[in-house]
């Protein structure tokens, strides 16, 4: 049998087993803070892990003579108050949940408000604008978005009902940027659009236009909802018998050009058009143009909301528009609330958007009946 050699660099090497390197990952989530006190449940714990029980419990008393962690019979592991301070704290997270792309989202400018307000407040900033999220069932995806991060806000984006449902029942700090779907009870913040909805069938109306056309998306969010119930709210209760033909419009807007020609052809074409996004309302005024009618002398253009699209257009549009600054201010303020433990009351906090009234909606004027010709005698 060979002599050992002193100093071989073999004779101090140990297999890592899984143990070990669970307690590593352990130790470090400990050290972030990213695991509650009380740590997880036996089962939930090796299932984040993706490890067996055995080998939990293995890792779990390698931390447990370490003095990380504590624990006691019948009860679940506690992280040891006197390790604590040695613990670097998690600092507080906001992270943004959208279920549509980066680049599809017309709201940027919120966005970027938003974000340095949390940057100016020390809060740590994370997205998640993911497409996948837009199906009828996203538990699976938002279980493995939230599980395991702790001391982080969730603002809900122009999420759909089965997200926002799925948050008002996960019971972590949540708020809505935007309007609650019917039967969610979360906290938001949004402009008032059923108001907003009420005064643009009125200025409509006050202008004399009786065959309107309302442009919404294909999928309507629950800003789109409300609205439209204050936009035909007020049409039910006014005298003016006017008509609504409703238009869904594609994402891609692939079908908005068709429909704009379809309505153009009818008997009743519409005199006013009553766009819900502002992408919708240049895509309007670009096609009508090209297709020979004028803005507004043929037809009256009013945008739900603004962008910087549409503040340059030509005629300038006549829109409603909201103060980014007012809504990240109180976004901050409700992130800071629930951050600190503080319960926010399940209601909207709403913004009464300011009314533009630029230069494409005018009074409708009936086309002069063509003259007929008078008998003329001899010169």
């Amino acid at each position: 049998m060979p002599a050992k050699l002193s100093g071989d660099p073999l004779a101090a090497f140990r297999r890592v087993t899984v143990a070990d390197q669970a307690a590593n990952a352990l130790r470090e989530a400990l050290r972030q803070r990213t695991l509650p006190d009380p740590l997880p449940g036996e089962h939930h714990l090796a299932r984040l892990l993706g490890i067996s029980r055995v080998s939990l419990r293995s890792a779990v008393a390698q931390l447990v003579r370490e003095g990380l962690i504590s624990r006691s019979n019948g009860r679940r592991s506690r992280v040891n108050p006197s390790t604590a301070p040695r613990l670097n704290p998690v600092p507080p997270t906001v992270c943004v949940v959208c279920p549509l792309s980066r680049k599809a989202l017309l709201t940027n400018e919120l966005i970027l408000e938003l974000h340095a307000a949390c940057a100016a407040k020390g809060m740590r900033w994370a997205e998640a604008f993911d497409a996948k999220l837009d199906v009828a069932r996203p538990e699976r995806q938002l279980r493995a978005l939230v599980n395991g991060r702790t001391h982080v806000c969730w603002i809900l984006l122009a999420c759909s009902a089965p997200i926002q449902h799925w948050f008002a029942r996960a019971g972590v700090p949540t708020f809505i940027l935007g309007s609650c779907q019917p039967g969610v009870a979360l906290p938001s913040i949004d402009f008032d659009f059923h108001a907003t909805g009420w005064h643009a069938a009125g200025a409509i109306i006050q202008h004399r236009h009786r065959h309107i056309a309302l442009l919404q998306s294909h999928r309507l969010l629950a800003g789109d909802l409300e609205t439209c119930k204050g936009f035909l709210g007020y049409l039910a209760k006014s005298a003016a018998g006017a008509t609504v033909t409703r238009v869904p419009v594609n994402s891609d807007q692939s079908n908005l050009r068709p429909r704009l020609d379809q309505l153009m052809k009818l008997r009743h074409r519409p005199t006013a058009i009553f766009s819900l996004r502002p992408d919708f309302a240049i895509t309007t005024m670009v096609h009508l143009h090209r297709s020979g009618l004028r803005i507004p002398e043929d037809v009256s253009l009013l945008s739900r909301d603004s962008h910087p699209l549409i503040d340059s257009a030509l005629p300038e549009i006549s829109r409603y528009h909201g103060s980014d600054l007012l809504h990240s201010d109180r976004a901050v303020r409700f992130a800071e609330a629930l951050l600190a433990g503080h319960g926010i009351p399940p209601k909207p906090k709403l913004f009464i958007p300011t009314f533009i009234a630029g230069g494409t909606l005018a009074d409708h004027r009936e086309p002069a009946a063509p003259k007929r010709a008078g008998k003329t005698g001899p010169i």
